[in-house]
């Protein structure tokens, strides 16, 4: 007879490890499903804002995680025209001043073997196939190493990043979402590498960015992605492969890894932006982080976004159990709480990729004012890094001051 857990949750990157890890703090049996074996890769652009360091410190692992990857308090901007802008990250109350590139290889381990120091159970290796709902619990089915295997828990978590498999065969998704494709690849031993994240905006399509962030001192995750909307769409490169290669071909990046070593294959993966219509709970499902389209449509940033949905959906979930209630209409609640606290945030930050990242004119001008005003500098910054109101760009006085800045 087949163990009957309390929540199975199906993907170990970081939404679901945390949301493992907060619930067994909160008394509950958890079972960790991942098709993978860990440690093991992930392609990203494997920045850590502070709102994710926050949460990685709220699970105990402030010490453990700075023995990874660089820190860094400071960002550039390299608009349309060449025109660099830096801003330094502020501090706000609870949060770091910094952030921090760790590669997701050794960030996810880390996170994954904090569940089972928490005692969460894991299966690793197990490719799952199906998902029953039937009075009084789930059963995930599933195939590891050719065997037919099957879970069972009063809940699930479907943690699966932006792999819609599972989500179109339950119908909680009805067509694929819109995605960001990106592609990422590291170098080392590079000199003179600048300890700060690198956006660039200079010789592409818009909407779309490279980067360079440094992982350590002299090796850095370079890497492009773009969005296919807008009036740009049909311009787009084919492939974010394709993108990353031209960028490997600019003079300025070329420059920089003189006597640089390629430390790993080009690898591209897609980015989940559309929380503001996904759909993030069913009849005994939760789902968090970018399963539920928990990724900035500004930056492509998740990894913050997918920890914070584990607190809310952990602590939802925890309340839940007390009340014995995971109809559909009770699980609704926690989609209020992703609401009330991200809504307003995407839909905003979508406006802002639309009228300003996507037009050269437009991004131009942000970026003069930008190198003018130190307060308009902070703003764009704590939106880029979603801890700051981005309705607060479309303010009339704002805009005055852009425009004017673009005049003069």
């Amino acid at each position: 007879m087949s163990v009957m857990y309390d929540v199975v949750i199906v993907g170990a990157g970081p939404g679901g490890s945390a949301t493992a890890h907060f619930l067994a703090q909160g008394g509950l049996d958890v079972l960790l499903l991942d098709k993978a074996e860990f440690p093991r890769d992930k392609t990203c652009g494997d920045a850590l804002s502070p709102r994710a360091l926050a949460v990685i410190d709220e699970m105990g692992l402030k010490t453990r995680l700075r023995q990874y990857g660089a820190a860094s308090q400071e960002v550039e901007f390299v608009a349309p025209n060449g025109r660099s802008v830096h801003a330094h990250i502020p501090k706000h109350a609870g949060l770091s001043s910094e952030t921090r590139i760790v590669p997701r290889f050794e960030l996810d381990n880390l996170l994954f073997q904090r569940t089972l120091e928490s005692g969460v159970t894991s299966e690793q290796g197990v490719h799952v196939t199906g998902v029953e709902i039937e009075a009084g619990k789930v059963t995930v089915q599933g195939r590891r190493k050719g065997k037919q295997i099957a879970f069972q828990a009063q809940l699930l978590v479907i943690a699966t990043g932006a792999s819609s498999k599972l989500l179109l065969q339950l119908g909680i998704l009805e067509e694929q979402p819109q995605t960001m494709l990106a592609s990422r690849v590291y170098y080392k031993d590079i000199q003179n590498l600048p300890q700060r994240l690198i956006f660039r905006y200079d010789d592409i399509v818009l909407p779309a960015y490279n980067w360079i962030f440094p992982v350590s001192s002299s090796s850095a995750n370079i890497g492009a992605g773009f969005f296919r909307v807008g009036a740009n769409a049909h311009k787009m490169p084919k492939t974010s492969q394709t993108a990353l290669e031209k960028f490997l071909q600019t003079s300025s990046l070329k420059s920089l890894l003189k006597g640089a070593r390629q430390s790993g294959p080009v690898k591209g993966y897609p980015l989940r932006v559309d929380f503001s219509t996904a759909r993030t709970y069913d009849e005994r499902i939760i789902i968090v982080g970018e399963a539920a389209g928990l990724v900035n449509p500004l930056t492509g940033e998740g990894i913050d976004y997918s920890l914070e949905s584990a607190q809310i959906a952990a602590e939802f979930i925890c309340d839940a159990f007390m009340q014995g209630e995971f109809s559909a209409e009770a699980l609704s609640g926690y989609d209020a709480l992703l609401r009330e606290q991200f809504q307003d945030q995407f839909v905003a930050n979508t406006r802002i990729r639309d009228l300003f990242f996507g037009n050269a004119i437009a991004l131009n001008s942000l970026m003069k004012a930008m190198s003018k005003d130190e307060n308009i500098n902070q703003i764009v910054l704590n939106i880029a890094l979603g801890q700051g109101k981005a309705k607060e760009l479309f303010h009339w006085r704002m805009l005055a001051r852009l425009l004017r800045y673009s005049v003069f």
